[in-house]
């Protein structure tokens, strides 16, 4: 069986940077091969044209291009998608997609149709695991495969045979419709207690190989889950957290250094720090070792403290993301962080003592949040002092309790048909009207409150002091990869071009 398993584009529609590879993607398929379907191709359409565009800023002007290339058959990425998978060929097309990118998955499944309508169309990601039951009316897709998707996937492999079709409703995490037409939703998928049962991913089967620079070979995860429960989150079937085994991850970071010449790695892990005792062994071991690369990840401001980051430091951290969120104690408490402000400026403070370059995301324009609210967040994070702090405007997303909350307030409604997502803007998904946002300000007012935020954020960030401080955090990275700085060098200059 010849499977094409594809990333849709996105970044290419918002003329934006994207980094990494599709790491996702790349593990279902070193999975898969394990049992003898080897012939596998990975196709992300977005890498084929680089883009360096890194000021996404005004996201409604980039969803805007978004929209209207999605619904633009003649746009290039989709002659390219249409020939790739001519020349492929494939049994069976996989589709990863979150919300956001749905309509762009959409057009992959109806091209892949086009072309040979005998192949079997599977999607799975974020989105089709919370409205699966709205994908797989596609008439396009065929199977959903929804969670943790590699046992799930590599059985309904195995069931594609006409002989053992009627057992595909005993597959664990799959929804398809039935010769009826009804929707068939199969128990919960399976996940795995840990993940070294699951190969090294295994780049060779990436489409362009060349299209990939050393560093997006770097995207990693360590773990799977998170044991917290954000109600901006919708990750509600992974709170177990599962883990690579130490002598795993060290024998990963080698291959890729060894065969991909990685200089600078990204741990894309919920909260990296979330056990104490295995990040501080795993740095320990990579001092003693004397491994040299560069890495960063993200955490929590009550998951670190000054002794685990300044080992962090010693063994090539040189970044760490955490999750601020808001300046309002009770912003704070209806996200269910269990953080309060006195917890966030010691974590703060921790950090800048620590050293380490260190990034703090924000969140505002919820459905009951205040004006004053609002500026509290940024009179906090000027407070806190990041070298980097990251704004994000609410987006309602189903599967999350703050979503559950605006559907109560009738702001927003989860059901919609496969034809929304083409007809929408994606900043505006699920809004019943999106003249009104919030419950306590009217639409001109919370446009230009969340505007003026997102500029002062901008104009933070481009401080040159702050800029100065990003480039000596990855100085070791552009001593081993000189390329590396001027590809960063062309990032920075889109912060300065619009």
């Amino acid at each position: 069986m010849k499977i094409l398993l594809i990333e849709p584009p996105f970044n290419r529609l918002t003329g934006s940077f994207k980094r990494g590879y599709p790491y996702n993607l790349t593990c279902l398929a070193s999975y898969v091969a394990k049992s003898g379907y080897s012939d596998i191709k990975i196709y992300d359409p977005d890498k084929k044209k680089q883009i360096y565009n890194i000021n996404i800023l005004d996201q409604r002007k980039l969803f805007q291009q978004y929209l209207g290339l999605v619904n633009d058959t003649h746009f290039e990425v989709w002659r390219e998608i249409e020939e790739t998978i001519e020349s492929y060929s494939p049994d069976l097309v996989g589709i990863t997609t979150m919300t956001s990118q749905y309509a762009s998955a959409m057009r992959v499944a109806t091209i892949a149709k086009k072309v040979n309508e005998r192949c079997h169309v599977v999607m799975g990601g974020v989105h089709p695991t919370i409205q699966g039951d709205n994908v797989v009316k596609h008439p396009c897709v065929d199977f959903v495969v929804v969670g943790e998707g590699e046992k799930g996937f590599l059985q309904l492999l195995e069931m594609l045979n006409p002989a053992k079709h009627q057992k595909i409703k005993h597959i664990p995490g799959i929804l398809f419709q039935n010769e009826k037409g009804e929707i068939v939703e199969t128990p919960n998928s399976t996940f795995a207690e840990s993940l070294d049962e699951f190969p090294v991913p295994d780049c060779k089967y990436l489409h362009s190989l060349n299209s990939y620079t050393p560093e997006d070979f770097g995207l990693m995860l360590t773990s799977r889950g998170c044991p917290y429960k954000c109600t901006f989150c919708s990750n509600v079937w992974l709170r177990k957290v599962r883990y690579l085994s130490l002598d795993r991850l060290l024998s990963d970071i080698k291959h890729f250094q060894t065969n991909y010449n990685v200089h600078q790695f990204m741990f894309k892990d919920d909260s990296f720090t979330v056990n104490r005792k295995r990040i501080m062994e795993f740095c320990k071991e990579v001092i003693a070792n004397k491994m040299k690369f560069s890495w960063e990840t993200s955490t929590r401001m009550d998951l670190i403290d000054l002794e685990l980051l300044k080992t962090m430091r010693r063994a090539g951290c040189n970044r760490v993301s955490v999750g601020v969120e808001s300046g309002s104690e009770r912003m704070l408490k209806l996200f269910n962080k269990k953080l309060d402000r006195k917890k966030i400026i010691t974590g703060a403070k921790i950090l800048q003592e620590s050293g380490l370059f260190w990034s703090a995301y924000f969140m505002c324009g919820l459905p009951d949040e205040t004006v004053a609210e609002m500026e509290k967040t940024y009179k906090f994070m000027l407070e806190l002092k990041p070298n980097y702090a990251g704004i994000g405007i609410y987006k309602p997303y189903p599967g999350t309790e703050i979503f559950e909350l605006a559907k109560a307030s009738n702001l927003v409604n989860d059901r919609v048909e496969n034809d929304y997502f083409f007809k929408t803007n994606p900043v505006d998904y699920f809004f019943v009207n999106t003249n009104r946002r919030s419950l306590v300000m009217d639409s001109e007012t919370y446009n230009s409150v969340t505007q003026d935020i997102i500029v002062k954020f901008g104009k933070y960030n481009s401080k040159p002091g702050n800029l100065w401080k990003r480039v000596k955090a990855r100085q070791q990275l552009y001593v081993r990869d000189q390329k590396q700085f001027i590809r960063d060098l062309r990032r920075g200059m889109s912060l300065f071009s619009h």
